[in-house]
């Protein structure tokens, strides 16, 4: 694994632990599922979108690798972990059914 994947792994992590004690849960709903290059592979993306103190939120979910069972489709309901002061700051794990 190189260091650049390492880090990106450790501050996904810490993100993750950070909004688990100060964020709040929400529901948002599938718009897109896109497919990317990475690192010479291609990744899966689901773009959700939810509306957060009366304005729209785009998200993009973690990578999803393209070797992973993904069952998600467009207009499934998913959970986010935003911070409500700044709801760009957002983890969004499809794969993950609770925080």
């Amino acid at each position: 694994m190189s260091i650049l994947m390492r880090f990106r792994e450790w501050s996904s992590r810490k993100k993750l632990r950070k909004l688990k004690r100060t964020g709040h849960i929400i529901d948002a709903k599938i718009q897109r599922i896109i497919e990317e290059p990475f690192k010479k592979m291609m990744v899966i993306r689901a773009i959700a979108s939810a509306t957060v103190v009366d304005k729209q939120y785009t998200f993009r979910s973690e990578i999803i690798w393209k070797d992973e069972e993904f069952i998600l489709k467009i207009g499934d309901v998913v959970k986010i972990l935003i911070d409500y002061s700044n709801p760009k700051n957002y983890y969004f794990d499809p794969k993950q059914k609770d925080y």
